[in-house]
């Protein structure tokens, strides 16, 4: 497991803002989204990546999740990292997350959406908990 997930996930339980923050500053340091062909994908060239690709463990990274929604059937059953389950408290986030870098994906100015787009989730699932 990567070290930065191994420290955000595995040695600590995270906040919801700590989880937020990791993955709104991937997306912005990357400043464009992770994409082939004009569709989303988890893990892009010069690594890129989309929000859920981000709390991806390379162990479970498979190219065949390519095209499939956080959400999906085929996601779950692929996935074991416990954070991107349905059950987990940080799912809902990484979802959504997934949905603005989707969205912003479609626009010429990805950066500016994506923060206007990640705002709105900010405010309906970081700032909605205690730990925000």
């Amino acid at each position: 497991m990567q070290a930065e997930l191994q420290a955000l996930f595995v040695d600590q339980i995270p906040t919801m803002k700590q989880v937020f923050d990791f993955i709104v500053a991937k997306i912005l340091a990357q400043g464009r989204p992770s994409q082939k062909n004009y569709s989303c994908v988890y893990r892009g060239e010069n690594n890129l990546r989309c929000a859920a690709g981000w709390v991806l463990p390379d162990e479970d990274y498979d190219p065949s999740i390519n095209g499939a929604a956080i959400s999906s059937d085929f996601f779950q059953y692929t996935v074991t990292a416990h954070w991107l389950k349905r059950g987990s408290p940080y799912y809902r986030l990484i979802r959504a997350l997934q949905a603005d870098h989707d969205e912003a994906s479609l626009t010429t100015e990805f950066i500016k959406n994506f923060v206007n787009l990640a705002d709105i989730t900010k405010s309906n699932y970081v700032e909605t908990t205690n730990d925000g």
